[in-house]
């Protein structure tokens, strides 16, 4: 992916679909949504051709969702103030045994 494409700015505008319904959750709505960051941001506007998202968002691989993911909990970890640490210095940890 290249360009306004970018994994992040695709999953950012996927989840922004998946989390609404109607109207708001077409992959019209989705790259309005990408187009209104651009501007916001000052950055070049992809069209309102949807197309191109969604090739882009075809094109998502589950390497590129593993690091993205792990890249924020990373950054969420790091920031994570010392109240929310238990005994005020280990990191909590999930563990699930359903088999």
């Amino acid at each position: 992916m290249h360009g306004i494409y970018n994994v992040a700015i695709v999953v950012w505008a996927f989840l922004s679909q998946v989390l609404r319904d109607g109207k708001e959750a077409s992959c019209q709505a989705a790259v309005a949504r990408i187009v209104s960051h651009c501007q916001q941001e000052e950055l070049p506007s992809p069209t309102a051709d949807t197309g191109d998202y969604c090739r882009a968002r075809a094109k998502i691989s589950e390497a590129a969702l593993r690091d993205l993911s792990c890249e924020v909990a990373e950054e969420m970890e790091q920031a994570a103030d010392t109240s929310w640490l238990w005994k005020g210095r280990l990191h909590p940890k999930l563990v699930d045994g359903f088999t």
